[in-house]
C-alpha cells in the first residue's frame, strides 16, 4: 500500500534535487504536524521512530572504509554529515577492525535519517592481523599459484565460529541496522581457471572435501599425467566446484542462521547476501565454476531480505563501462528470485578503485536511475572517498546549522582545507533581507564542517549571505590515485572568488 508518508518521502527524495538532510528536515516537519493532529483527535501518545532496517532495504547507499585517510582527523559528526549531504540515506561500513568503529558514528548517521549496515570481509583479506585469534594461520586457504593475499577458509569450523561470535558481539556493541559479507568467493587469477590459481587446495580443505563428498581423491591441478587431473577426471572436478559453492553457502548460513548466530540474537536486522558477478554470456555458470558463486543456492539457504550483486573486476576496471550496465545483470537477479520471488535486489558499483576508470557524479546519478529502471531495489558503491568529484570539483556549501547562541556550522559536501578557517575569520555575514550583520571572529575546520564563532548571537531561521569564495578542498586527504594532474593527489579545487551562498540557519541535532 502506498501511504501518505510514502508519497511525502517520494517527493522530497534526494533524487529530486534536495540533499538528504534538507529532505529529512522537511519530512520531520510534516510528520510532526500529522502526529499533532492525531494526538489532538484521539488523545493518545505516539513515539516517533524511523525504521532504519526498512529504510536500508531500499536505500541509495555507499560503502565507507574507516581505515582510509579521508576519514582520519575528523569527527563522527562530520563523516555522517558529508555522507548525508551527498544524498545517501544508507551506508555500509566495512568493518575491518572494530577498534576503528565508534557507536557515536552510527548515532550521528541515525540523526540524519541514514541507515547503517555492517559489511565484513568474508575471508579477512585486508583485516589487521592482530585482530585474529591465536591459531588463525591454520585457517588459511592455499592456491596452486601461491596467491600472496591472505584468505581464510570457509570450511574451517574454528573460523566459522570465531566469525559468528565476532559479528554478533559487534551488532550488540554498535547497533547496526543490516549485515552483509563482502566478497564471499574464491578469487581466481585473471577471472578464469586458465592459467589460473586454483583455490582452495590447502590440507584442511582437501580433508573437508573428502569427508563431505566421500571421495578418496582430490583433484590435481598441476600435473596433466595424474589420472585425477582436473581436465581428465571431470566428475571429480565437478564435485570440487559443487563443494566450494556449498562451503560458501554453509559459511554464510552458519553466521546468519546458526545457533547463537545473527538472526537468533538480532532477528530484526536486515540480512543481505552477496555474490560477485560479471557481464558475460554464460556468467552464471562461469562464476559458479571459477569463484564458487551461486546466487540461487545462497538465497535459498540463507533466506536473506536483500541479495546484492557486486560488479566483478572484468566490468568495473572498464573506463568505458556504461552507466546502465546493470541491466545486463538480469540473469543474476532472476537466479536470486527463483529461490525467493520476494527477495530485494541490490547492485554494488565501483566508482574509483583505479584512476583510469574513476567515475563522475553524472555517471553515478545515471547508474542509480538505470538500476531503478532495471528493477533494482537498492544500490551501493565502493568507495565514498574515491568518487570523482573529490578530485575534480570544489566544495559546495550545502547547509548551515546553529551550534550555540553565537556559533554556526557551515557544512560542505566534501572535506575542506585546514586553511579555510583562517580565510573565513574576519568575513562578514549579512542577513539576506537586509538588517543584521555578523562577523566571524573565530573559525575551525572539522572535516567537511567549518565551525564559525560570530561576534553576536544569531537565531535559527535567519537567512544569511555567506561569502565562501576561496575555500578549497584537501588533496592530502585523498587516495593517491588521481586521474587528473597533478598526480598522485590531484589539484587544489577552490570555490570561485566572490561566491556568496544564501543559506537559512537550521537547528542543530543536539
Amino acid at each position: 500500500m502506498f501511504t501518505q508518508g510514502d508519497a511525502l518521502g517520494y517527493f522530497i527524495s534526494p533524487r529530486w534535487g534536495l540533499d538528504a538532510e534538507v529532505a529529512m528536515d522537511i519530512k520531520k516537519f510534516c510528520l510532526y504536524g500529522v502526529l499533532l493532529g492525531v494526538l489532538w483527535v484521539c488523545g493518545c501518545t505516539v513515539e516517533r521512530e524511523v525504521d532504519f532496517v526498512e529504510r536500508l532495504r531500499g536505500a541509495e547507499t555507499v560503502q565507507i572504509d574507516l581505515g582510509f585517510g579521508y576519514f582520519k582527523g575528523r569527527s563522527s559528526e562530520s563523516i555522517a554529515s558529508e555522507v548525508a549531504l551527498n544524498g545517501h540515506d544508507g551506508v555500509y561500513i566495512l568493518v575491518l577492525d572494530e577498534r576503528w568503529v565508534d557507536k557515536g558514528l552510527i548515532e550521528e548517521f541515525h540523526k540524519r535519517g541514514v541507515a547503517v549496515g555492517a559489511m565484513y570481509m568474508a575471508v579477512c583479506s585486508y583485516n589487521p592481523e592482530d585482530i585474529l585469534p591465536e591459531g588463525w594461520r591454520e585457517w588459511q586457504m592455499e592456491s596452486t599459484g601461491g596467491m600472496r593475499v591472505r584468505h581464510l577458509s570457509f570450511v574451517h569450523p574454528g573460523y566459522r565460529e570465531w566469525m559468528k561470535k565476532r559479528i554478533v558481539k559487534a551488532f550488540g556493541d554498535f547497533g547496526f541496522d543490516g549485515f552483509a559479507f563482502a566478497e564471499p568467493f574464491y578469487p581466481m587469477y585473471n577471472g578464469t581457471p586458465e592459467p589460473g590459481q586454483f583455490m582452495d587446495v590447502s590440507e584442511n580443505f582437501q580433508k573437508a572435501f573428502k569427508q563431505g563428498t566421500g571421495r578418496e581423491f582430490f583433484p590435481n591441478f598441476t600435473d596433466a599425467s595424474d589420472p585425477h587431473y582436473y581436465k581428465t577426471d571431470r566428475d571429480l572436478y565437478r564435485d570440487w566446484v559443487d563443494f566450494r559453492v556449498e562451503a560458501i553457502v554453509g559459511f554464510y548460513d552458519e553466521v546468519v542462521n546458526g545457533v547463537g548466530g545473527l538472526r537468533e540474537r538480532f532477528p530484526e536486522v536486515l540480512i543481505c547476501t552477496w555474490t560477485v558477478q560479471a557481464d558475460a554470456p554464460n556468467g552464471l555458470e562461469l562464476l559458479r565454476e571459477i569463484d564458487g558463486q551461486d546466487p540461487e543456492e545462497l538465497v535459498r539457504v540463507v533466506k536473506p531480505d536483500v541479495h546484492f550483486v557486486q560488479t566483478h573486476w572484468p566490468d568495473w576496471v572498464r573506463s568505458d563501462l556504461p552507466a546502465d550496465y546493470a541491466k545486463n545483470y538480469a540473469p543474476y537477479f532472476e537466479a536470486a528470485r527463483r529461490a525467493d520471488p520476494e527477495v530485494g535486489i541490490g547492485v554494488q558499483a565501483d566508482v574509483g578503485s583505479i584512476a583510469k576508470m574513476r567515475k563522475s557524479r553524472k555517471w553515478y546519478n545515471d547508474f542509480v536511475k538505470a538500476c531503478a529502471e532495471a528493477g533494482v531495489d537498492t544500490t551501493t558503491y565502493y568507495q565514498f572517498c574515491l568518487r570523482g568529484e573529490l578530485y575534480e570539483e570544489a566544495p559546495a556549501l550545502k547547509k548551515v546549522r546553529l551550534s550555540g547562541p553565537g556559533r554556526i556550522k557551515l557544512c560542505f559536501d566534501q572535506r575542506i582545507g585546514p586553511d579555510s578557517a583562517g580565510l573565513m575569520e574576519g568575513r562578514v555575514l549579512e542577513e539576506a533581507e537586509g538588517g543584521g550583520k555578523f562577523e566571524i571572529v573565530g573559525a575551525e575546520v572539522d572535516g567537511n564542517i567549518l565551525i564559525a564563532t560570530l561576534d553576536r548571537p544569531v537565531k535559527v531561521g535567519t537567512v544569511l549571505r555567506v561569502p565562501v569564495g576561496g575555500i578549497d578542498d584537501m588533496p592530502s586527504a585523498r587516495v593517491a590515485t588521481s586521474h587528473v594532474d597533478p598526480k598522485p593527489y590531484g589539484p587544489v579545487n577552490k570555490i570561485a572568488e566572490g561566491t556568496v551562498a544564501v543559506m537559512r540557519i537550521d537547528a542543530d541535532y543536539d
